[in-house]
């Protein structure tokens, strides 16, 4: 009788194995601690941080800001939609929402939740629930260059406008607070986390 893939593993592979899974958050924790600790600005690191739920896999407290990361990796990256990433069934939209609530109500300082990911946003589809309009690739890059200057009325006024406002519909929060949530989400896509100088806060 043959004996199961489980068994003919060899001893501590399957340690070896979980602990090469690990290996992209260990790069992304690298650089983010290196250019922290760079800066002047480190006060603290969480790894596995209850409070920061989905977002635990690490948490950096800042001298001007706490950053939770969720970093999800892939062997093979495929290409993702935002408008399905967030409001569809993985409804990452709400974990960046009660993430973020969270540790608000935790910390004195602001909140930023960064997404990390192999997989590459589209640049063929659309935002908009008719798949027409800017991609996600648009949208993210737009998001990261803008996310800290564009006012909430200049989002709706966008080409983005429909999507945002099916953001802030589902967000739950009042507008204000929306835009303030808006300002502090960031994507890592295309394996960015993993390379030196590609983590900087204010990219």
């Amino acid at each position: 009788m043959g004996r199961s893939k489980r068994e003919a593993l060899a001893p501590g592979e399957g340690e070896r194995r979980a602990q090469r899974g690990y290996v992209p958050q260990y790069d992304l924790a690298a650089n983010a601690v290196h250019e922290a600790i760079a800066d002047g600005t480190l006060n603290w690191i969480g790894l596995a941080d209850r409070s920061a739920g989905n977002f635990d896999d690490l948490v950096l407290g800042l001298s001007d800001r706490i950053i939770a990361h969720q970093i999800k990796t892939s062997s093979k990256p495929k290409k993702f939609n935002v408008r399905t990433l967030l409001l569809g069934s993985s409804a990452l939209l709400a974990s960046l929402v009660s993430v973020w609530k969270k540790l608000q109500d935790k910390e004195g300082l602001p909140i930023e939740v960064h997404y990390v990911c192999d997989d590459v946003p589209a640049d063929d589809d659309g935002t908009e629930k008719s798949r027409l309009g800017p991609s996600s690739a648009a949208f993210l890059r737009t998001l990261d260059a803008n996310r800290f200057t564009r006012s909430l009325e200049e989002w709706l006024a966008s080409p983005y406008g429909g999507f945002i406002s099916d953001l802030e519909s589902a967000s739950g929060l009042q507008q204000q607070e929306f835009a303030q949530f808006l300002s502090s989400v960031r994507f890592l896509h295309s394996s960015q986390g993993r390379r030196a100088g590609s983590w900087g806060r204010h990219h």
